[in-house]
Formats: structure tokens, C-alpha cells, sequence
């Protein structure tokens, strides 16, 4: 009736399950989400580089100079 148990056999009956694995869907909605933030920042980065480094802009450009 109450025979004694050993520690193993407790231990192994009060291991947790393990989590259930998390949603595919979301994991891949995220992925594409990082995907189009990252190539969107390379091709502005690629702009920036290639294209607007030629050009200066400024917004109060003047020179101070004595007028004659």
C-alpha cells in the first residue's frame, strides 16, 4: 500500500511539458516584415551613396560680406 518511492520517481512525474512551439505564421509575417525593413534601409542607404552625395543643399545659405 504505501510502499516507499524513490526520488527518481517522483522527479520524473513532476517534469513540466514543454511549451508549445510558437505560431509559423506570425514567425514568417515577421520575417518578411524584417526582410522589407532591411532592404528598404539598404536601398536608401545605396541612394544616399550613389545618387544625393553629389548634391549640396542647405537651408539658410548666404555669405556676409560688406556691400559696396
Amino acid at each position: 500500500m504505501n510502499a516507499p518511492q524513490s526520488a527518481n520517481s517522483n522527479a520524473s512525474a513532476s517534469v513540466p511539458a514543454q511549451p508549445p512551439a510558437g505560431n509559423p505564421k506570425r514567425k514568417k509575417a515577421l520575417t518578411a516584415l524584417a526582410s522589407v525593413v532591411v532592404v528598404a534601409g539598404l536601398g536608401w542607404a545605396a541612394y544616399e551613396v550613389l545618387v544625393a552625395s553629389h548634391y549640396e543643399s542647405t537651408d539658410n545659405a548666404y555669405v556676409q560680406g560688406n556691400v559696396i
